[in-house]
């Protein structure tokens, strides 16, 4: 049965039975016929298709009496007679067809009658031709509903919930499957070369005669073209082709759809083709597979990276979960290998991060090319892969592991006119029955492949609780969880601690701000037991930005009672944010947007800090010092180089390191030390600052040589920043601001 015979079938005969048999007066049955003359009714309620004549063939054999508004009236060859009624659509074309059958004998009554009822009867064939047209609207929605749950269930049978590649592969192939099973097309590809996707289907029940010719075409044009647009491509006709700007141009028909990045590159592309010879493809068409794209997008973010090609972090961690499981039910063992490429800021400091990027792909495609048969291996982040070996020992991973850091160190790379020599950092971790999580064994790993950077980087450090830098790396990342978690929940605090004039014009405040970090049974830990651990995970520009913040915001709202008096607040700076790029940026905007005038900052960095970077801190310095800030270098005279690094580093204060001054009455040579940094500082007309003055006779002797500050327990604690300036308000309002601090 064709489309028009299903929308014929439809229609509701037996409602229009009673209005037909009450137009005429003798009808002896009513009878419904198709467009093809099929029988599809008949008032007896019993169709019985031979039984009554085809409507061609009643006018044919008949002779056709009477034609008015859409009536036949046919005198029939067995003395029977019958009207005829044609009811059509809107474009003219036949619906269906209703004879009413009358004896002879009724003839003249029913022609009699034929004037009155003509125009109930074209009322009856609106009926008819209004309620055929409502079928048909209900029957194309319906089979676009259809198609739609058809194309739903295309998409949305395969998960896009997948925790592992293998999964992700087999997903990805199912999608492709689907797309040419569902559009009845004989190829469909996905192809993904940041990711080392490149997935063909051919349905098996139709032939390509020019398969190659397609391929390339979709690998080099379409690949092209889709990195230059993030527009879907459809190609019917040669015009097309045209039309997109393509050069070259492949027998059959393309519809290509990119795949998207994150950021809106396109990474690859899905592709369909078929014959010229097959229908064109359709908006439909590209709106199934643009849904589709969006799944196999969302796949791909999840399960690979985007670099190298390489398993996403949470893909490997779901794989090393399952062989942890694993290995406890089946008591064998595998092995995690860490490994971090060594230096490779240097590489993007010097060359740009592109260069950086490159090296990453290189030792990639080093690790792949070892371990060719691995399926998971990983780029955990930046510059740092995970590979995990089934049925392996620690041991026999170590020796893979120092094969690939062999290949690395021996080969050579290059980026435009730079050349450099790249090595990695290994830790191993054994999994086994004993191994408690993929997180502890990864977490291991990572330890162990710092152990080996602290042992001068390029080397493999198997996990082993017995060795002392594995021990005090783990310990390391205890602190710094804790470190991270203190940032995030504000656990941390500012103490201040008082420095005196000891020498010169008094000042009415001048502390140096503290961090302390509230542990979670409510104590305070001092600096030492955390600091170590964020300056290893170079955690310490989050902790230098915080303190920089909360300073400035806590001195703001102290500030009206503290306007116009001479005075300063230090705030210690670490190498690492002194070159991290844009901190010298975030400093300058802080402290230009205070209300707090600039002069009121002393930022302070040790010496050894600078050691290796002058020029960067220098202008580090200088850039600080334009707005107003002043700056003070800590810890001076422990670096074999201080007086000739002190001359090219315009700083305010030297802090002498406190070794010198807690001896400075037993040890001669202290005292001397102490007296010479003094001299030096006078000729360059920079002010002296002694830390760990402890009592009052060392704090004497200081002003006789002539030091110009003091710092230290004798002359005041360390105590909460806001507690020290709500004593510092208090004293400024009873006219008391130049007592010594408490």
């Amino acid at each position: 049965m064709d489309l028009m015979d299903k929308r014929t079938a439809g229609l509701k005969y037996d409602q229009y039975q009673n209005l037909i048999a009450g137009y005429f007066i003798h009808p002896i049955s009513i009878v419904a016929y198709n467009a093809m003359g099929i029988v599809n009714w008949h008032s007896d309620g019993c169709v019985i298709h031979n039984h009554y004549p085809h409507p061609a063939n009643i006018t044919a054999n008949g002779t056709n009496k009477y034609r008015d508004h859409g009536l036949k009236w046919v005198e029939l060859n067995d003395n029977n007679n019958c009207y005829v009624i044609e009811v059509h659509n809107r474009h003219e074309d036949l619906i269906t067809t209703i004879a009413i059958f009358f004896s002879q004998q009724d003839a003249a009554d029913e022609h009699a009658h034929l004037t009155r009822i003509a125009p109930s009867v074209l009322t009856l064939s609106k009926l008819i031709q209004t309620e055929y047209e409502l079928n048909n609207e209900l029957n194309d929605m319906a089979h676009e509903l259809s198609e739609r749950y058809d194309e739903l269930n295309l998409v949305y049978a395969t998960d896009d919930d997948i925790q592992s590649r293998t999964e992700a592969d087999n997903a990805l192939n199912g999608l492709i499957k689907n797309c040419s099973e569902y559009l009845g097309v004989p190829l469909s590809t996905l192809i993904v070369p940041q990711c080392n996707v490149s997935i063909h289907y051919q349905k098996k029940s139709l032939t390509i005669n020019n398969l190659d010719v397609v391929l390339d075409y979709i690998n080099d044009d379409l690949i092209k073209k889709s990195n230059n647009s993030s527009e879907p491509i459809i190609l019917n006709t040669l015009e097309d082709y045209a039309n997109e700007g393509l050069e070259h141009t492949v027998s059959g028909k393309f519809i290509s759809i990119p795949i998207l990045s994150t950021g809106g590159a396109a990474r690859g592309v899905l592709t369909c083709y078929k014959a010229e010879t097959d229908g064109d493809y359709t908006n439909s068409d590209k709106n199934l597979l643009m849904t589709m794209v969006r799944k196999i997008t969302k796949i791909i973010n999840t399960n690979f990276d985007t670099l190298t090609g390489l398993m996403s972090r949470d893909a490997f961690e779901f794989s090393a979960e399952a062989t942890v499981l694993l290995s406890k039910q089946a008591q064998n063992v595998s092995s995690i290998l860490y490994i971090n490429i060594d230096k490779t800021q240097i590489i993007n400091d010097v060359a740009s991060h592109h260069a950086g990027d490159a090296v990453i792909r290189q030792v990639a495609a080093i690790i792949k090319t070892r371990l060719k048969d691995v399926e998971m291996i990983a780029r955990i982040s930046g510059d740092i892969f995970g590979v995990l070996i089934e049925n392996c020992t620690k041991e026999e991973a170590a020796q893979i592991a120092n094969e690939i850091r062999l290949e690395t160190s021996n080969q050579s790379f290059s980026w435009k006119q730079h050349q450099f020599n790249v090595t990695i950092s290994t830790g191993i971790c054994e999994i086994n029955e004993q191994t408690v999580s993929a997180t502890s064994a990864i977490t291991a790993a990572e330890v162990s492949c710092d152990a080996a950077k602290a042992q001068g980087r390029n080397a493999v450090v198997i996990y082993n609780d017995n060795n002392s830098q594995v021990v005090e790396r783990k310990s390391a990342m205890h602190w710094v969880n804790r470190v991270q978690a203190a940032l995030r929940e504000q656990k941390f605090l500012l103490f201040a601690q008082p420095i005196q004039v000891l020498n010169g014009k008094p000042e009415a405040f001048h502390f140096e701000i503290l961090l302390r970090m509230r542990d979670e049974d409510g104590s305070i830990l001092a600096p030492g037991s955390f600091m170590h651990a964020a300056e290893i995970y170079n955690m310490m520009p989050d902790l230098d930005e915080y303190v920089i913040k909360t300073a400035i915001a806590t001195l703001e709202r102290y500030w009206p009672s503290i306007d116009d008096k001479d005075g300063s607040i230090a705030i210690n700076l670490s190498g690492q944010s002194i070159r991290k790029s844009g901190f010298l940026e975030f400093i300058l905007h802080q402290v230009s947007n205070s209300t707090v005038p600039a002069e009121a900052f002393c930022f302070e960095v040790t010496e050894t800090a600078t050691l290796g970077r002058l020029n960067e801190a220098r202008h580090f310095i200088e850039q600080i010092k334009k707005i107003g800030c002043k700056f003070s270098l800590d810890d001076f005279g422990t670096g074999l180089s201080s007086f000739s690094y002190l001359k090219q580093l315009p700083v305010d204060y030297l802090k002498i390191d406190g070794s010198f001054v807690k001896s400075i009455l037993k040890d001669c040579v202290n005292d001397e030390m102490v007296r010479a940094i003094h001299r030096v500082s006078q000729v360059m007309n920079l002010k002296t600052v002694a830390e760990f003055v402890e009592d009052e006779e060392v704090m004497d002797h200081l002003r006789s040589i002539g030091i110009n500050y003091g710092q230290g327990y004798h002359i005041g604690k360390a105590i909460p920043f806001e507690e020290r300036l709500k004593v510092l308000t208090t004293k400024l309002s009873q006219g008391m601001a130049n007592t010594p601090p408490n």
